[in-house]
């Protein structure tokens, strides 16, 4: 998806200050992409959050300019976009972008499309990976209970497919989700979450496949805190005993691996 308009990035480099990097070309492919394609736009993102990530780390930006920055240019970027008009299997593609602007409504409606699509399509890595962003803006928008369902919802997914959802139940559900009146439920999914990421099964030939597991016992150990935590703020001591053991017995079998 090409950038709309030379004039929106000199604005960005002029609220970003000097030195930005090479931004994409404003005139590159225009005649030949589509404002619905999403593979481009995803891609341009990604690339506009590298280089405002890079400058970041250099101290000549702070966290809450790079924020500005990049909402603004994918607000450039989705101009003239009819939600109603994205094409059904681009509606992960959109809803990730409109995510990274935490416009959670317009993400649960493109993540609900999305879902629906992966389960016809029978996409199990596409409906797991929805299925979780779509529980994340539903906690967004209050709907607790529903995205406690929608994260349960990927439970049946294979041994091979179970990567994803303790990271996106710890990091994005859960904090979204706490402090409106469902936490001891949260404490119980992220328990269950656990459970589902010591089923989960990689290639260790891989390196993807190496990277989980040399972090599955910090998530894990995050998980268990994350419910401790919250089991100690509710005052429930039975459940809280009973999640320290867990706990323990558990990290101890990493250690003696």
């Amino acid at each position: 998806m090409p950038i709309k308009s030379a004039v929106a990035i000199l604005a960005l480099i002029a609220l970003a200050g000097c030195h930005f990097g090479q931004l994409p070309d404003p005139n590159a492919k225009a005649a030949k992409t589509s404002k619905y394609d999403g593979k481009a736009l995803q891609a341009n993102v990604l690339q506009v959050n590298k280089m405002l990530t890079d400058r970041q780390v250099r101290g000549e930006i702070d966290g809450v300019a790079k924020r500005q920055i990049l909402h603004r240019y994918i607000r450039e970027q989705l101009q003239g976009v009819d939600k109603s008009k994205i094409p059904a299997d681009q509606a992960w593609r959109f809803g990730d972008v409109y995510r990274q602007l935490d416009d959670w409504r317009s993400t649960n409606e493109l993540y609900m499309e999305a879902v629906k699509v992966a389960t016809e399509n029978k996409d199990e890595d596409r409906r797991v990976n929805d299925s979780l962003r779509l529980a994340e803006s539903m906690a967004h928008l209050g709907d607790v209970e529903g995205g406690i369902k929608e994260v349960r919802s990927t439970f049946d997914a294979a041994p091979t497919g179970k990567a994803p959802i303790l990271m996106a139940t710890l990091y994005e559900f859960a904090p979204a989700a706490l402090g409106q009146g469902r936490d001891l439920d949260i404490a119980r999914l992220l328990e269950d979450a656990i459970d589902q990421h010591m089923h989960t099964i990689v290639d260790p030939e891989t390196e993807a496949g190496k990277d989980f597991m040399r972090a599955r016992h910090y998530h894990v150990r995050r998980a268990w805190e994350a419910v401790i935590r919250i089991y100690r703020m509710q005052g429930t001591d039975e459940q809280l005993r009973s999640a320290i053991e867990q706990s323990d017995e558990m990290l101890r079998k990493f250690v003696s691996v």
